[in-house]
């Protein structure tokens, strides 16, 4: 072999060798498709300048997201500067990322502590906005407001709510769904912000902190407390029939059958259970189905609208936002991120909106907010937008593919460039994908989600994880290039 390389290659050889050359760049294509993503950013929407200015002890970040049937998108968090100029707690953008100036916040600064934990959209425009806010110098947490961004003077918050700040609202129908940390629990309000005299107050003697709730058919709903997963009926009151879950800080999601999913970290409930699990409950309630996790998983971030899960790892490489079929194994989707994500949303044309803290996604600037190719998400994920959760709702994607315009890869196949990786392959689904035509359950009920038979809204959160996802194949595909080589040489003497 040795004396072989070293001798003058023939002009005639060097041309024999060219299909081979071919072969071995086909064979590193081939590889690398399979091992890394092909680029995720949306590089159509740019970078955002968000600052906390006056805000200077607390970290800048955006809690809760919501896409209009416009495509613009309403950003909640604590922040008080956008583009340079004035906007507390809130603010609108672009469907090209640049700060929409004819919608203004009407909050005013506070203590460091304030910020706008969840959204919700009505089906007329109205935008629901919860957390913790001061509004003509009367601190709030619970408002609505008017397209443009001022307070709907006939939406009046009940004042027993501003004890607590709130975290998620999910609006269903003429009702909204307002959970809350601290003080309350879950309440359900009429249209105009008074109790709903029929729903009985949900609260427990355990902590709930990150209560996250999912509505299930019949009015009925899951909880997630801090240390268990219960069920309550449509009148409020625990359901004696549901089957209670002990773990820590579950994070819920919902699957296209209509049924829930959550992660949770079962062994700070019981040393003998795994460290973390992801589970599928039961009709009424208990475990169905789980598979344990990586203890690199970050939290539960949604699910996607053909069932994939996604999540946020810590992995070898840094903080990504990985992609998993429903057993939990890897698809090969991982968009590296610099800091955590708090929410994400569906955005038309089977792309992703996410916010946190992060200030870079595959080492492009991008503070706080970025939109993603390749992905959509139709099923809720973790608590509200308050910590770990988002401002999610249950909201479906409407006709959205699997993972791009043109079914599971994108607009080229299975692994087009908006897809899992590669640039070729053959369309599955067509330009519907596997998506619903219509929105998933509870649209309109979505903490961020509007009437169904619009574009996807609403936002989610968290997931789970097996196996950490790297581009390892890249070896193996030099070993099969050489060994192709060496052949093609042998065979050629």
């Amino acid at each position: 072999m040795r004396q072989c390389l070293s001798q003058p290659f023939h002009a005639a050889t060097q041309r024999k060798l060219v299909p081979g050359m071919i072969c071995a760049v086909g064979l590193i294509v081939g590889f690398h498709a399979q091992g890394v993503a092909a680029a995720a950013l949306d590089e159509s929407f740019g970078d955002v300048p968000l600052a906390g200015v006056a805000l200077t002890q607390s970290p800048t970040q955006v809690f809760a997201l919501a896409v209009q049937p416009d495509g613009k998108i309403i950003i909640g968090g604590r922040f008080d500067q956008v583009a340079g100029q004035s906007r507390m707690e809130i603010a609108r953008l672009e469907a090209d990322g640049r700060l929409d100036t004819t919608f203004t916040s009407p909050f005013e600064i506070t203590s460091v502590g304030a910020a706008v934990q969840t959204l919700a959209l009505d089906g007329s425009g109205g935008i629901f906005v919860g957390g913790a806010f001061m509004v003509g110098g009367v601190l709030k947490t619970l408002a609505k407001l008017n397209a443009d961004g001022s307070i709907d003077g006939a939406f009046v918050e009940e004042p027993a709510l501003r004890l607590s700040q709130v975290s998620k609202i999910l609006v269903s129908g003429d009702k909204l769904y307002v959970a809350s940390v601290g003080g309350r629990g879950l309440d359900r309000l009429n249209s105009n912000g008074s109790f709903d005299a029929t729903f009985t107050l949900y609260s427990d003697t355990r902590s709930y902190a990150n209560l996250d709730f999912a509505p299930q058919p019949g009015g009925s709903l899951v909880l997630s407390l801090d240390e268990a997963v219960v069920g309550i009926g449509s009148d409020g009151k625990r359901a004696s029939a549901f089957t209670e879950v002990p773990a820590a800080y579950p994070k819920l999601g919902s699957l296209s059958d209509g049924s829930l999913l959550f992660f949770a970290n079962f062994a700070e409930i019981n040393a003998t259970a795994p460290d973390k699990r992801f589970a599928r409950l039961g009709t009424h309630g208990g475990i169905a189905s789980s598979f344990p996790v990586d203890r690199s998983v970050r939290t539960f971030l949604g699910v996607a609208s053909d069932d994939k899960l996604l999540i946020e790892q810590q992995l070898p490489g840094g903080e990504s936002i990985v992609r998993l079929d429903a057993d939990g194994s890897a698809d090969g989707f991982v968009v590296p991120i610099d800091d955590v994500v708090r929410t994400i949303a569906p955005y038309p044309g089977g792309r992703l909106v996410i916010a946190g803290m992060f200030g870079q996604v595959e080492g492009q600037p991008r503070t706080r907010v970025a939109r993603l190719l390749g992905t959509s998400v139709g099923g809720s994920g973790a608590g509200g937008s308050a910590g770990n959760g988002s401002a999610a709702g249950y909201s479906g994607v409407a006709g959205a593919a699997d993972s791009g315009a043109a079914g599971d890869g994108g607009t080229a196949g299975d692994s087009s460039t908006a897809g899992d990786g590669g640039t070729a392959g053959n369309p599955k689904e067509g330009a519907s994908g596997k998506g619903g035509t219509s929105a998933g359950a509870g649209s309109s009920a979505a903490s961020g989600g509007v009437p169904a038979h619009t574009p996807p809204m609403g936002s989610s959160g968290g997931c789970a994880f097996t196996h950490a996802v790297s581009s390892s194949s890249a070896p193996a595909a030099w070993l099969a290039i050489g060994a192709l080589a060496l052949l093609r040489l042998r065979r050629r003497r």
